[in-house]
């Protein structure tokens, strides 16, 4: 992480508080695996790999999948016109952060401020700030900045988020106003939008009304560029004073790298206050360039701002954009001082050659990868002046035309100029020039060595210079700021373009050229970007390095660029490597006859800078090697047999039910039989209720919204008294909650709500939301709060005046939306649970993807991907040689099909210890008698690949075990092999998958049991038991739902695959080919297998000392005792519910 990332607060919020991980690489490895588009569930790959393979995920499924709807919302309104755009992997976590941020911010400021506040004191903690951060206010929740590399496609992600903000709307913007730097990225931004279905206009003096106010239509974005802006207007003219803008804005600003020096300085004044009171997005490449611990202002306001970082060095090691090769010597031996500026000249001029040469050779090949004619820029810093860098290179172009760089061509071709080492200086980068020059005539003994340098300038001056002649420059009397660069009557073949052509003019005389005046050809610039354009050199200053739009650069010169360029430098590097792809993929195909062209060559004449930015990603860049593991998935043929439960019908829940907030809705189950959504009571209810209110609402939803302000502590001991005021100590912060003020009191506030406008706020919310089946009134709002089933507490609350009021409405409808929210989700996780089937595994395993399994990609099911990095020489080679003994071990054993039964009293072993099972140091856990899915073992894995003590870096995907897990199965298989299962049982066991495999919707979270053990009889008869293995230590108490859910509400979960196998059986005679029959009977029964001895857990947790024979009751057993697994299968087997009925 560098010195400026670390800042990065909100960035580094929503990746370790949103996606559980340190760094955008942990995410990046995961979504790099998904393919585009959408699955048939109607959930982009993305969003299913995030939630399949990304056990940290702290954010739930079903809001991350109503999230990963919008942005297909917004992909399908770009399209409508464009048609191509497809998202890349950090396109779409730059959009879903956003959605985030936009619904927090929308839907719960007051706890989202509370939550960036505890994470800035933690994080500040850890990472040791050079000076204090100061905590967040909903003032900075006002502006969001994305850090993206030029070429990452900013453009389309600042297209997107004015479709979240007109979703999600903040508030309604009195005008919508996108600022850029310059008239030229005005005209580009203007056709962009409109391209993408969002209406614009861009800023003309017209616009301005008589009042002095723009007059601009709802939704339309004013493109207008900075310099037309000004803080007070004064006389006439096109510029616009910034309170011209009335009301609440929303502001994009494109490429807001300025802000010091002091016009610069202004420009960021002009920006901040457009948007003072509304909000702001702003897009740049080169933060890392402008932000600095010595100006702290700055450093805070974007470390609370940039909510996104993609910098160049993410874009370069993700292979996107072109590979790069940089030279900026210092000094060599063989290069004298005066020398120095014409052998880089020359050396580039070579260059941009050799792949001119290579674009007409490999021609129709380059067109199919979107490649484009090649383009030499040369930048200087100065423009005016006797030294003048334009002036400058303009002479060397001189000298190359009169052919006086032709020697210096030679010699460098010829390998002349040497190192320290005594090595040719630049290397292998003119190879393709020496093997079609110097290789052809080296041989001939007439002294050819002079022919071949005559027929390489010969071919040069046609390519680069279009013909021999003397050099022109002739000043463009319709482009401003525009000379024309031709050799002899030949075209021009190059275009300088400066700002300020007078100050030029008088440089150039100075350096002995004589100007022309041309009063006929139009600009040459916009030629560039023509198909077949002519024009091969672009010479400049700075002017073209924003808003330039144009994929042809391959070569670049820059002279005098140091670190004070370095936001410019670092702008026009990302130009340069911007590269379309084939399919617009935005990568290099790798193809060795386009090597050249889809690398970008830089020669710098005294540019450090760039030298040190790259330099630097290249540390910051580990080089990875994939080793695949590979798995052979066991006893297949019992997977037409083993039962699973799995959701019913692929139909959301929001098409299948009518949801009426509070009141009674009857609504008919897949039985036909009444169920109760939305509250009330029933039968139905009642029953469930009985089995740990799994499938029902098991009560009237409650909801608290706590604004009470929080007060930083640290305290190492929780009292145990109850009623103690202190509600919670969490992270150091306090907060001062019930035990001290009285909740907002309906009778005392309501009149003081104006619930129509309330409620037209939650008519957007729920559409924001997409709960297009929840059906409200005012009246059935108003209950909510006058029933008690929302509670608000905000202390030092009272109604003095209007501003008050508007406070008020603004938390009542913050607590009315964190009801919808807790009562909708609430009630489609019943609906869930109460919609379940049963399946076979391999139906289970298969289109459904209800229990997907190493879903590295579709060509390679069944592979670990192991990640280590290249330079781990050891590890890599003992991976391998793993991989090749497992290969061969699961190929002797195919033939296995489970393991004989083993009599009831555990007399007998048939344990077969093939790939020593045993062997603690094996990473790959095969268990034969056991596990149906080998697995990897994290320890083993970690003391097998690292290097050193504390050297842990490698990644291995799907998850390996941890040791708690392993210990688990381990300990089974032991007590498997040894006793067998009680009541002559053949036991499987698999792995389950987190959060998209076999899971259970509780009242307020979905339990995903970490293991599925079948019990299975000859028969036919099945004992689904699911297991999971963890710490008690946060339970929520003795009434913790999982632990509810495994003593007595997974029979709900049986009660219902029991009526739906009833009814299939009902109505077919036989099972279709290639199936096998329902089992007879089948049983589903839960544990939770405690990791937290028990010891332990009663200490620290007083609420629940129990005595052991109490868990037991319960289904929850310790990891600790040495006959949990015979106590989980006795019970399992023995300890049924009594409903011996056979289906």
């Amino acid at each position: 992480m560098s010195n400026v990332e670390k800042y990065l607060v909100l960035n580094n919020y929503f990746l370790q508080e949103v996606l559980g991980v340190a760094s955008l690489k942990s995410v990046r490895e995961v979504l790099l695996r998904a393919k585009p588009g959408v699955d048939p569930d109607g959930v982009t790959y993305f969003c299913r790999k995030l939630i399949d393979e990304l056990d940290t995920l702290k954010i739930e499924p079903s809001l991350l999948m109503a999230y990963d709807k919008n942005i297909q919302t917004y992909v399908t309104h770009i399209n409508k016109l464009r048609n191509n755009v497809t998202l890349k992997y950090f396109q779409y976590l730059a959009l879903l952060v956003t959605e985030i941020y936009l619904d927090r911010l929308t839907n719960d400021t007051n706890r989202f401020v509370t939550d960036l506040n505890v994470f800035l004191h933690e994080y500040a903690n850890e990472v040791k700030f050079k000076k204090e951060i100061s905590n967040f206010t909903v003032d900075d929740l006002k502006k969001l900045a994305f850090w993206m590399a030029t070429g990452s496609g900013k453009t389309l992600i600042m297209h997107m988020n004015y479709l979240q903000f007109m979703r999600y709307k903040p508030f309604e913007p009195s005008n919508i106003i996108l600022v850029t730097p310059n008239e030229a990225l005005s005209s580009q931004h203007y056709d962009e939008l409109l391209k993408s279905g969002i209406p614009a206009t861009l800023y003309h003096e017209n616009l301005l009304a008589s009042a002095g106010s723009t007059v601009i239509a709802p939704g339309q974005v004013l493109v207008i560029e900075i310099t037309k802006l000004k803080e007070e207007k004064r006389g006439g003219g096109v510029t616009l004073p910034v309170d011209a803008f009335e009301g609440r804005n929303l502001v994009f600003v494109d490429e807001g790298h300025k802000g010091k020096g002091s016009e610069e300085r202004v420009w960021a004044r002009l920006r901040q206050a457009l948007g003072a009171t509304g909000f702001t997005f702003e897009y740049s490449a080169t933060f890392g360039q402008i932000l600095d611990e010595k100006d702290w202002s700055t450093m805070e306001e974007y470390a609370k701002s940039i909510i996104f970082n993609y910098s160049y060095k993410y874009f370069y090691n993700d292979q996107y954009g072109k590979d790069f090769r940089v030279m900026n010597v210092k000094k060599a031996p063989s290069l004298a001082q005066m020398d120095y500026s014409r052998v880089m000249f020359t050396a580039n001029l070579l260059s941009f050659y050799q792949q001119l040469r290579s674009y007409q050779k490999h021609r129709d090949l380059a067109v199919l990868h979107n490649l484009e004619k090649p383009l030499w820029i040369f930048v200087g810093a100065t423009v005016q002046g006797e030294s003048s860098d334009v002036a400058l290179v303009t002479r060397f172009f001189r000298e190359a035309v009169d052919g006086s760089l032709k020697d210096v061509a030679g010699r460098i071709l010829g390998g002349a100029y040497l190192d320290d080492g005594g090595n040719d200086l630049f290397g292998d980068r003119f190879d393709e020039l020496r093997q079609d020059f110097i290789g052809a005539q080296r041989m001939e003994r007439d002294g050819g060595s002079r022919n071949w340098l005559d027929a390489l300038w010969n071919d040069l001056m046609q390519r680069v210079f279009h013909g021999r002649g003397s050099l022109r420059v002739v000043q463009l009397s319709n482009a401003p700021g525009e000379f024309g660069l031709r050799v002899g009557e030949n075209p021009y073949f190059g275009v300088i373009n400066v700002g300020q052509d007078s100050g030029l003019v008088k440089a150039l005389k100075s350096n002995g050229f004589e100007l022309e005046k041309d009063v006929i050809t139009s600009s040459l610039f916009e030629q560039i970007k023509e198909t077949d354009s002519r024009i091969n050199v672009l010479l400049g200053s700075r002017k073209f390095i924003e808003g330039w739009d144009t994929w042809r650069v391959s070569s670049m010169g820059l002279l005098n660029m140091g670190r004070g360029q370095g936001p410019q430098i670092i702008q026009l590097f990302g130009r340069g490597v911007r590269i379309k792809g084939k399919n617009m993929t935005l990568q290099r195909s790798g193809h060795p006859d386009l090597s050249t062209l889809e690398t970008l060559f830089i020669y710098g004449i005294k540019a450090n800078y760039l030298e040190q930015f790259l330099e630097a990603i290249r540390k910051e860049g580990v080089d990875y090697e994939e080793i695949l593991v590979p798995i052979q998935l066991r006893y297949q043929e019992k997977w037409k047999e083993l039962v699973v439960p799995v959701r019913s019908t692929s139909k959301p829940f929001e098409e299948c039910v009518v949801l009426v907030l509070g009141s009674a809705e009857n609504i008919m189950d897949d039985y036909g039989e009444p169920v109760v959504v939305g509250g009330g009571g029933g039968e139905e209810e009642q029953e469930d209720q009985e089995h740990g209110g799994v499938a029902g609402d098991s009560g009237t939803t409650t909801v608290t919204l706590d604004l009470s302000p929080q007060i930083g502590a640290y305290d190492g001991h929780r009292p145990r008294d109850s009623s103690s005021t202190t509600e919670a100590i969490a992270g150091g912060q306090v907060k001062l909650g019930k035990g001290t003020t009285s909740p907002l009191s309906w009778d005392e506030y309501a009149d003081y709500v104006d619930w129509e406008a309330v409620y037209l706020e939650m008519l957007r919310f729920k559409a924001s939301r997409g709960y297009w089946n929840l059906v409200f009134d005012v009246d059935s709002l108003k209950r909510i709060w006058k029933d008690n089933r929302l509670t608000i507490y905000y202390p030092g609350f009272e109604v003095r005046s209007m501003k008050d009021v508007a406070d008020l409405q603004r938390v009542v409808t913050q607590g009315l939306k964190k009801y919808v929210d807790a009562f909708y989700s609430k009630q489609e996780r019943h609906w869930k649970t109460r919609n379940m089937k049963p399946a076979t595994l391999e139906e289970a395993t298969g289109t459904s993807r209800q229990l997907s399994l190493f879903t590295v990609n579709e060509e390679q099911p069944s592979y670990y991907v192991v990640k280590v990095p290249s330079d781990n020489k050891t590890a890599i080679q003992r991976l391998k040689s793993l991989v090749l003994n497992m290969t061969t071990m699961m190929t002797t054993n195919t033939q296995l099909d489970g393991i004989p039964n083993v009599p009831a009293d555990g007399s007998g072993s048939n344990a077969i210890n093939i790939g020593n099972t045993d062997d603690n140091s094996n990473p790959l856990l095969v268990l034969n008698e056991l596990v149906i899915v080998p697995l990897l073992s994290q320890r083993a894995l970690n003391n097998l690949v690292k290097k050193a003590q504390q050297d842990n870096d490698w990644e291995a995907h799907p998850t390996p075990l941890n040791e708690g897990e392993e210990k688990f199965l381990r300990d089974l298989h032991h007590y498997v092999s040894e006793k067998g299962v009680p009541g002559g049982f053949t036991p499987y066991v698999m792995r389950n998958q987190s959060r998209t495999g076999i899971g259970f919707q509780l009242e307020w979270a979905g339990f995903y049991p970490d293991f599925i053990i079948w019990l299975v009889k000859p028969g036919g008869e099945q004992i689904i038991v699911f297991v999971d293995p963890h710490g008690l230590i946060h339970a929520h108490g003795l009434d913790d739902e999982k632990i509810n859910f495994c003593c007595s509400g997974v029979k709900t979960i049986e009660k219902q695959l029991r009526k739906r196998m009833r009814s299939g059986k009902a109505g077919r005679s036989a099972p279709p080919p290639g199936t096998s029959l329902a089992p007879a009977k089948v049983t589903l029964d839960a544990f939770i297998i405690s990791t937290t001895p028990y010891d332990d857990l009663i200490k620290q947790r007083p609420d629940m000392d129990r005595p052991k024979a109490f868990y037991e009751q319960k289904h929850v057993l310790f990891l600790e005792d040495k006959n949990w697994p015979a106590k989980m299968l006795t019970k399992a087997v023995f300890g049924g519910d009594g409903d011996e009925n056979v289906l």
